[in-house]
């Protein structure tokens, strides 16, 4: 599980990296520091035009449905597990039609109480997630809501040491092929991370997500629930 991450850098260093098309991010110096569900952070997607561009969106999916004890609660599902991305219904969609690449400096594992563990690139360059992304109607505002959320695989040896689950890291080899929606073998660029470069450094802290963030499909109703 990720929830949450880090991005320092700023909107032209953006462009540059993934060679956006376009990026709808107002300039406002370094981007946004820490992110946790429910937060807007910079994805990068395809626009209607099929070119690559970089939009703020909401952390986390806003899905509802009802409690064991029948009362309906309210979600934020930041991460899917890759294994079933394409067949569960609520991820489906997107993994089809709209998926997403996400930039982070690093990522967060939280292995103890009190404890962090800020994991990054040795080199120091952007971490690129795989994700999705989807504009849906708040439950229980009406609004639409412009949202993504970050695909999640086993660990390797070295994110192991803190957690079983990792997000899906991509190669740049990777990212055009990611997020073409014609590529119906997209799925195999969720496999565990298998090069040596990450580094992580421990850290006094301790983060919360909001009340209404959820890991993702673990916990999820069963499908017939869903839809």
């Amino acid at each position: 599980m990720c929830n949450l991450y880090d991005l320092d850098v700023t909107p032209p260093f953006l462009q540059q990296r993934f060679r956006l098309k376009r990026i709808d991010i107002e300039p406002r110096g370094a981007a946004p520091g820490l992110v946790r569900p429910s937060d807007l952070a910079p994805v990068i997607h395809l626009d209607e035009a099929g070119d690559t561009v970089c939009s703020l969106m909401e952390w986390g999916f806003v899905r509802q449905w009802k409690s064991p004890a029948g009362k309906l609660t309210m979600h934020r599902l930041f991460n899917v597990r890759a294994e079933t991305i394409d067949t569960k219904p609520t991820f489906a969609p997107a993994f089809r039609k709209t998926r997403a690449i996400i930039p982070v400096s690093a990522w967060y594992e939280l292995p103890q109480k009190g404890v962090r563990v800020r994991i990054a690139k040795e080199d120091g360059n952007l971490l690129a997630m795989a994700g999705l992304w989807e504009h849906a109607i708040h439950p229980k505002t009406g609004a639409t809501v412009t949202a993504f959320t970050m695909a999640m695989t086993d660990s390797n040896a070295f994110n192991a040491l803190y957690h079983d689950r990792m997000p899906c890291l991509l190669d740049d080899s990777a990212f055009k092929a990611w997020l073409d929606p014609e590529r119906y073998d997209a799925k195999k660029f969720l496999a565990p991370y298998t090069h040596e470069d990450l580094i992580a450094e421990r850290q006094a802290a301790a983060f919360n997500a909001p009340a209404d963030a959820d890991p993702g499909d673990d916990d999820l109703p069963e499908e017939g629930q869903l839809f």
